[in-house]
Formats: C-alpha cells, sequence, structure tokens
C-alpha cells in the first residue's frame, strides 16, 4: 500500500510517496492543503528536513528507492555524493559518467525523490539550469533558495 504525505519547510509543501519501507517519490506542491495523516517515514523525513532547513550540512539519511533506468539511478547515486556547498555542472557529470550532458538533464529532470537526492546542485556552464523539468517560475526560485541555503549559488556567479 502507498502512503502520501505531505511535509513543509520554509519553502513549501512536499508530498511524499512511501511504500512503508521506503521513500518512492517527493513531489514539490508549493500549494497543496495539508494531510493529517502521515506515516512513519514522512514523519522521519519531516524529522530530517527540519534538521536541513536549521543546517545545511545536515545530511539526510532516509530509505530511498528511486525507480527508474540503470542510467538514471547511476545519475541520481552521483548526486547523493555531492557534498553540500558544492555544484557541478551538467557537462561534469557527464563526463564523469561517459555520457551526454543532455542525458544528465534528463535524468535529473526525471528524478523521483529531489531534495533528498539533491539533482538541485547540477547547474548549467553559464546559469542555473532548470530544475524538475522547469527553467523558470516557481521551481527555479526554490533551486535557488536550496542552493542559496547550502551557500553553493549567488546570482551572478
Amino acid at each position: 500500500m502507498l502512503n502520501r504525505s505531505d511535509i513543509t519547510s520554509c519553502w513549501g509543501r512536499w508530498q511524499l510517496t512511501d511504500d512503508g519501507t521506503d521513500i518512492l517519490a517527493l513531489d514539490y506542491w508549493p500549494q497543496m492543503s495539508s494531510n493529517s495523516q502521515a506515516s512513519k517515514l514522512a514523519l522521519q523525513a519531516q524529522a530530517q528536513l527540519d534538521a536541513y532547513v536549521a543546517d545545511a550540512n545536515f545530511q539526510f539519511d532516509l530509505p530511498l528507492r528511486p525507480v527508474g533506468t540503470e542510467f538514471q539511478c547511476r545519475v541520481w547515486h552521483h548526486l547523493q555524493q555531492i557534498p553540500v556547498g558544492e555544484v557541478q555542472s551538467y557537462g561534469d557529470v557527464a563526463g564523469l559518467l561517459g555520457s551526454a550532458a543532455r542525458a544528465v538533464g534528463g535524468a535529473c529532470r526525471r528524478n523521483p525523490i529531489p531534495l533528498f537526492i539533491p539533482c538541485h546542485r547540477i547547474v548549467a556552464k553559464q546559469s542555473i539550469g532548470g530544475f524538475s523539468g522547469h527553467t523558470s517560475g516557481q521551481q527555479i526560485d526554490l533551486k535557488t533558495a536550496l542552493l542559496q541555503h547550502e551557500k553553493a549559488w549567488q546570482y551572478g556567479r
């Protein structure tokens, strides 16, 4: 059985999907109404999100099970190795994984668990790049806020 629970931060509301054992998805829904039933994993995720908000260096330790292709999983694993406060470009990651920048961007776009799998730490060579398939609007504002929280990005970099 899948559980869907709301978790919140100063950046907005997220809907977490879990199966009771692992977190499967995290979707940004800044306007979503509150869900009164939070799963055990959602409560754990909320506590860790609160710790991250208080200290950007907090290391998430949550059971994650993203579903994707072998390549997407390689990219997502790499994202989890990027330290807080650092960014890499799509091209940098592509070079490390023997791929193309567009393929890395596609894997980031399809990341089912953003924030906990920190695709916000991947930027374009000359700009902040996209976030969750968006190149403007609330998603880019969120990516900017997360990177600023981690002291990894300033405007006009």
